[in-house]
């Protein structure tokens, strides 16, 4: 059974446990890790466990992987900058050695150093 598993991907655990769902009439899937489960499907009474094919189905099934959707006005960049991020910003910083630093000029110029 474990060969035909999707691994969880919560946790990436191959191996599912069976359990009741929201009423006798519905059965479950869900990590035997971390506990992430998938749709109910629909169960038998008495219980033979055929429902069993249909649920590791269910927990095969994945919606596709969205790609990250960037609002105008926004950039993605590094949770870390990177060492030209940084560069940047300091050339930046250079540029105002008599007056206050202002942040804004070398925030923008980092983040187009991260978008190249």
């Amino acid at each position: 059974m474990s060969q035909d598993l999707k691994p969880c991907p919560f946790c990436g655990h191959v191996g599912l446990e069976f359990g009741d769902g929201s009423s006798y009439r519905w059965g479950i899937a869900y990590c035997g890790q971390c506990g992430a489960t998938c749709g109910e499907v629909r169960r038998r009474y008495p219980d033979d466990g055929k429902w069993h094919a249909e649920a590791i189905k269910e927990w095969n099934t994945r919606a596709p992987a969205a790609e990250p959707t960037v609002p105008a006005g926004m950039a993605l960049v590094p949770i870390e900058p990177t060492q030209q991020m940084c560069q940047e910003g300091q050339w930046k910083a250079q540029e105002w050695p008599r007056f206050p630093l202002r942040i804004a000029p070398i925030w923008k110029a980092m983040v187009a150093a991260a978008k190249s």
